[in-house]
C-alpha cells in the first residue's frame, strides 16, 4: 500500500500492513525486507483512467501501465525465488477489477465517439 492504514483489518500476529509502491524498485525491496517470508502475495495494486483514449495523456497511460502490469510483474518476479526454493506459495492476481475499469473506459471511448 502506498499509504498503509493499520485501522482497516482486525490485529493479527499473522498479518503485516508495508507501505508500498509497485512502481519504485527501492520500494519494493524495502517491503520484500520488511516483510521476510512470503506465503501469498495479492497482485491487486491497480489505478484507473477513465476517459476517451485520445483525451488521456501519454504520461497517464504510461503511469496506468506502469502501475498495473508492469507493478504486478516485478512483485511476482521478486517473490518467485522465495516460492521456488521453498517450493510453496500462492499468488493471486485481481483481473477482475482490472476488466471492469477497461470496460468502463471503452464504454466511455464508445460514448464519446457517438456510438451508441
Amino acid at each position: 500500500m502506498r499509504t498503509p492504514r493499520d485501522d482497516i483489518l482486525p490485529p493479527s500476529d499473522r498479518l503485516r500492513t508495508l507501505q508500498l509502491d509497485v512502481t519504485d524498485a527501492d520500494s519494493i525491496a524495502h517491503a520484500l525486507d520488511a516483510a521476510g517470508r512470503f506465503d501469498v502475495l495479492v497482485n491487486n495494486a491497480g489505478i484507473g483512467q477513465v476517459g476517451p483514449l485520445e483525451g488521456v495523456p501519454m504520461d497517464k497511460i504510461r503511469e496506468v501501465f506502469e502501475t498495473n502490469m508492469l507493478g504486478t510483474i516485478a512483485m511476482t518476479r521478486v517473490v518467485l525465488p522465495q516460492f521456488r526454493e521453498r517450493r510453496s506459495g500462492v499468488i493471486v492476481k485481481d483481473d477482475l477489477s482490472r476488466l471492469q475499469r477497461l470496460r468502463q473506459v471503452l464504454r466511455s471511448a464508445w460514448r464519446e465517439a457517438g456510438w451508441r
